[in-house]
């Protein structure tokens, strides 16, 4: 599976977020985790794809929550 290629080949432009050049990509660690950055970077680890095993649409609701937290402006302390 290119996972590269899967996460980001299903993205669509979101309602009200052109304030944003979106960014999703998978980048390799030995964390499962994901992550978003300002400015609508979004980050999935291979270990988080690869370990969980995740189908595809629980995927795209990961990368929906990760998108929230750029929407809504959260910050690391």
């Amino acid at each position: 599976m290119d996972t590269n290629d899967d996460v980001s080949k299903g993205s669509r432009p979101m309602r009200g977020s052109s304030y944003w050049q979106w960014s999703f990509e998978v980048v390799s660690a030995p964390e499962v985790n994901a992550f978003a950055l300002s400015g609508g970077v979004v980050r999935v680890t291979d270990s988080l794809l690869i370990r969980l095993d995740l189908p595809k649409g629980e995927i795209a609701g990961l990368l929906a929550h990760e998108s929230g937290h750029v929407s809504h402006r959260h910050r690391s302390p």
